[in-house]
């Protein structure tokens, strides 16, 4: 009995003390994580020039740090599935201005300029919107009305987690862009095959449009793969002039009579592919697809409606 009591005293003892060991482990834990001493951080920001040579002496080039492929993978994931608000707040809470939220920023200014009405004082906005931004953006010279900035590089997962070079650190080795093709030239086939994960099938887009904005819907596939998906894309639109514009969707598609459904979004994009869980290679040589009820949070109420025919599946 007197041996029970004295067990019981010494865990009544000791308690205090693994509670205070706990506590200690927890807070020296937590530093260990802010301070990145001991312990590597799953992402942080970090100086370019600290893993590759810069331009100019003293040049200070922001860059996500992630702990492991997987924690950035895990990443991409996480910030594909917000919407344009939460990945603002997300690189907001890393204190990180990127390749995304530098786009985004520099796309709000150009909105803004797109609703200048007089021409002459719209260019000279333009101008000055381009000037700001030289060096950093290019602009689409396959099509002289489309006045978007782009990147010199097209890689969906460094375009949304990378810096404005287009590259990520992972563990200690430095992840560029795919490719330094401008992603203006997406579909590109002839240019850009090799590198992009959609191919359109010609003739395929149903348009609709109200006002300024306009949204487009197009059939393609992965090269790859193989897989069908559609494509959504919405843009703003002055005379001739056109920028890509961020939009919810909505269509009903059939391919062939047997495949498709109602797709859309709950979230706003510029540009959005959803796939159809069918592969081209188990379809015929030629393809009809029709579009029914496609719609879009930029063109209001308008709905599109439109029969492809003779689409050769090549």
């Amino acid at each position: 009995m007197i041996k029970q009591l004295k067990s019981v005293g010494a865990l009544i003892l000791s308690a205090p003390l693994f509670i205070l060991s706990s506590c200690q482990d927890e807070a020296l834990d937590s530093a260990t994580a802010q301070s990145g001493s001991k312990q590597i951080p799953d992402i942080e920001v970090v100086d370019m020039s600290s893993y590759v040579a810069t331009s100019r002496t003293g040049e200070v080039i922001p860059v996500l740090k992630f702990k492991d492929e997987q924690t950035f993978e895990q990443t991409v994931q996480k910030v594909s599935d917000m919407n344009y608000d939460e990945r603002i707040a997300f690189f907001k809470s890393l204190n990180f201005d990127g390749a995304f939220t530098t786009l985004y920023k520099a796309d709000m200014e150009l909105d803004k300029i797109f609703d200048i009405e007089d021409d002459a004082e719209f260019l000279a906005a333009y101008d000055q919107f381009q000037k700001k931004y030289d060096g950093l953006f290019v602009y689409n010279t396959e099509d002289k009305y489309d006045l978007s900035p782009y990147y010199n590089f097209t890689d969906d997962k460094l375009e949304l987690l990378g810096n404005v070079t287009g590259a990520v650190v992972i563990g200690d080795k430095v992840r560029y862009a795919a490719n330094n093709i401008p992603n203006y030239l997406a579909n590109d086939i002839t240019t850009f095959a090799s590198y992009e994960d959609f191919k359109s099938y010609k003739n395929t887009e149903l348009k609709i449009q109200q006002g300024k904005y306009y949204s487009t819907v197009e059939t393609g596939y992965h090269p790859t793969s193989g897989e069908l998906s559609i494509q959504f894309k919405a843009f703003k639109k002055k005379k001739l002039w056109t920028r890509r514009h961020p939009a919810t969707y909505e269509v009903t598609v059939d391919v062939n009579g047997k495949v498709g459904g109602t797709l859309g979004t709950t979230q706003q994009y510029e540009k959005h592919r959803m796939g159809l869980k069918v592969n081209k290679t188990v379809l015929p040589s030629t393809l009809t697809i029709t579009y029914k009820n496609f719609k879009s949070s930029c063109t209001g109420t308008v709905l599109g409606n439109k029969t492809c025919t003779n689409i050769a599946n090549l």
